[in-house]
């Protein structure tokens, strides 16, 4: 939303228009309220959902964690002018992620919804190891691309993908070595 500032002869009024149609906001919210009462009520629905998702810039954001990784993941609609479509931490993809099983399992949201180079990926993430790391930014690629295309939530959900891992290291416990190894026993 733009506040636009219009200089009339006694005050200044200050008008609201949207962003992605630089309309004054009102009939931005009168056009959406018909089109939603019109026949094709879901179509512009999710378009309307998808359009609060993105950001200035057209960017969906999402967050994605796995034990103690957290990832900031941004998708946009590919631009086939760009090589590299998928950036981790200022890096392409095959330069950050040397294993090919993390690879795979960092690309499973596309090969599950069939968008396999249909998305432009630039992600952050920060904490953990390289298992952490990959699960964090899988996570946060399928809530991007359900946030985009609510409609990709019945495909990602059965591969437990938009589900957030609880496993974590458990805690290292008094009187043992590790979190439930003990020491040697000794007989005297």
């Amino acid at each position: 939303m733009l506040h636009s500032i219009h200089r009339t002869t006694s005050h200044l009024t200050i008008r609201r228009t949207s962003i992605i149609t630089s309309r004054p906001l009102s009939t931005v919210v009168e056009s959406s309220s018909t089109n939603q009462s019109s026949s094709s009520h879901s179509s512009s629905e999710s378009t309307q959902e998808s359009l609060d998702s993105m950001d200035i810039k057209g960017r969906i954001y999402s967050t994605g964690r796995r034990k103690t990784s957290a990832a900031r993941v941004w998708i946009t609609p590919k631009d086939f002018s760009i090589r590299t479509p998928i950036i981790i931490n200022k890096q392409p993809l095959h330069e950050w992620c040397t294993r090919g099983s993390d690879r795979e399992e960092l690309l499973r949201p596309f090969v599950a919804t069939s968008t396999l180079g249909m998305y432009q990926v630039w992600a952050t993430v920060k904490g953990g190891g390289t298992t952490g790391q990959v699960g964090a930014i899988r996570h946060g690629l399928s809530r991007a691309l359900e946030k985009h295309k609510p409609e990709l939530r019945k495909e990602l959900k059965p591969e437990g993908l938009l589900t957030r891992d609880p496993r974590m290291v458990e805690r290292k416990k008094p009187g043992r070595a590790k979190a439930r190894k003990s020491f040697q026993w000794v007989k005297r």
